[in-house]
């Protein structure tokens, strides 16, 4: 059999570049046989990911070990796939840290070295300021009595102002040596556990060689949908462009390969739930002596969490979640695939691409909501589009300009899509209280009542026709001694505003400089000795 050698400095230098270095034994052969093996695939979830690799393996071996592997995947989810006649037998897996002759550099060990050359020259330079410092102060010294004798303000003045200059670029060198010193010790932080690295020792019969394909799953890598409308006002046009951003830090760099993008979320428990039993119970009744609950306030909502501390986040597991899961509902799941081959450095930065876009036409109008805010805002309305949209961000233009952030499930509804753009400062909304608003009236029947009316106003002072929508929200009683009587003129347009109950919408069609005008008025009456809650 023919040997096969390398020389030491081409392997090296061959496995600063490669993805991993692969030793395969050689049936009857104690020569090693170097070789390349490349990520193939990556088929990225919404909160993982699964690697696939090949390896070409040479007629007649009977062991391989892959090596310079990164140690952020789960080793149960191993999966080793042969070509056509090679037989796989046992495999094991070594974890080691491997020095970067051996392996090849990520994109962080590369700002890690760019910061520390930043680091020495800046102490380089803090030295030489200090020389410098130490020389005025030594030239200070020696004139500071010649000049008094012979009286020459000028050695002074010339002291001071290279005084100022050396003391000046000492202080901001002593801040750009922080700034990069506190970097450097995040990123290195951040990267605790990147070093050690995998070696997979497979035992196989490959009489005519072939391929080997190894597949794991890492949840150090996984992608998140977002979103751009940009709307042209103009012609009432949207377009919405649907994006991915992507993100890993599994360890090594991914480089010229492939990424597919799948809606799914892969779960290790796929047994469907067991029924349970269904128990009814009840509470014992109350004493007569027991008095009603008196009603209470919701309690606020919890202080959002304290953002985790830096040390903190440097203590965790190397390999936990680097997104949290995400839920996509759709018919089973939906993939993209990324055209070309791209690149993700193993820096968690996320990387953007684009995965389409559409142009629909929308319908535009001033929303209005009165009794919360006299501000008008633009909404654009479209048809609901076809497929399946993940929840995400999405980044709103309007006119070249942007206006904002919204979720994409804030604005998509059963049939249509409602986007808002920001503030219509050309519409002017007014509010007064209505004649019959009155205080609370005690009947004789033991029962008190009290009105209270609204009168809306809304113009348009653009230049151009405009659709208004004028939003109430009515009063509702659940209790029997409540009574609400509600009185809007004209009537409104929309009597369950989007689906809800005691939510009404008033719509008209506003020339410019025309203006509306809708009044609600709306009449409690209670018993007396009650107290009711939400009234103005």
């Amino acid at each position: 059999m023919k040997r096969i050698s390398i020389k030491t400095a081409k392997l090296r230098r061959v496995c600063r570049i490669a993805v991993a270095n692969i030793v395969i034994g050689l049936a009857g052969s104690s020569h090693a046989y170097a070789a390349l093996s490349s990520i193939s695939n990556v088929t990225l979830y919404p909160g993982s990911a699964t690697v696939e690799r090949q390896i070409k393996v040479p007629a007649k071996s009977t062991r391989i070990d892959i090596s310079c592997l990164p140690a952020s995947f789960d080793l149960e989810t191993l999966r080793l796939t042969a070509s056509p006649g090679m037989q796989l037998g046992d495999f094991r897996a070594d974890d080691t840290e491997q020095s970067d002759a051996q392996c090849a550099s990520t994109a962080r060990d590369q700002r890690v070295k760019a910061l520390q050359t930043q680091l020495a020259s800046l102490n380089a330079r803090a030295q030489a300021v200090e020389l410098s410092a130490a020389y005025l102060k030594k030239v200070s010294e020696d004139n500071t009595e010649t000049g008094a004798k012979i009286g020459l303000p000028e050695v002074s003045r010339s002291l001071q102002a290279s005084g100022y200059q050396v003391f000046t670029q000492r202080d901001g060198i002593k801040r750009q040596q922080d700034e990069v010193q506190k970097r450097l010790d995040a990123l290195q932080k951040d990267g605790s556990g990147s070093s050690a690295t995998r070696t997979i020792h497979v035992a196989l019969d490959a009489p005519s060689g072939g391929v080997l394909t190894i597949a794991y799953d890492t949840q150090r890598a996984g992608w998140i949908p977002a979103y751009q409308a940009t709307l042209d006002s103009s012609n009432g046009e949207l377009t919405l462009e649907r994006r991915a951003l992507v993100a890993q830090a599994t360890g090594e760099d991914w480089r010229g390969v492939k990424l597919r993008l799948s809606t799914g979320t892969p779960t290790r428990n796929t047994r469907a739930p067991e029924p349970a039993v269904w128990r009814l119970a009840i509470s014992q009744p109350r004493t007569a002596s027991a008095s009603a609950p008196m009603p209470t306030l919701a309690a606020p909502p919890p202080a959002p969490p304290m953002p985790m501390p830096a040390e903190m986040r440097a203590s965790q597991d190397a390999n936990t979640p680097l997104f949290a899961p995400v839920q996509i509902d759709g018919a089973f799941m939906t993939q993209f695939e990324i055209p070309g081959r791209a690149d993700v450095p193993s820096d968690a930065q996320k990387v953007g691409f684009t995965l389409g876009s559409q142009r629909m036409p929308v319908k535009l109008s001033a929303r209005v909501v009165p009794r919360q805010s006299t501000q008008a805002w633009l909404i654009a309305t479209a048809d609901r589009p076809n497929g399946l949209w993940p929840e995400g961000d999405v980044q709103l233009r309007r006119d070249g300009e942007q206006v904002g952030t919204t979720r994409w499930s804030d604005a998509l509804g059963d049939d249509e899509l409602a986007l808002s753009f920001g503030r219509d400062e050309q519409v002017f909304v007014s509010k007064a209280d209505g004649a019959d608003s009155t205080g609370a009236l005690k009947a004789r029947d033991g029962r008190t009542s009290k009105t209270f009316s609204m009168r809306y106003t809304v113009k348009n002072l653009h230049r151009t026709p405009i659709a208004v929508e004028i939003v109430e929200a009515t009063p509702i009683s659940d209790a029997s001694d409540l009574a609400v009587s509600t009185t809007l003129k004209p009537e409104p347009e929309d009597a369950s505003w989007q689906g809800h109950q005691g939510i009404v919408a008033w719509r008209r069609s506003l020339a410019a400089g025309q203006q509306a005008t809708v009044n609600a008025s709306y009449t409690v009456t209670y018993p007396s000795d009650r107290t009711v809650y939400g009234l103005p």
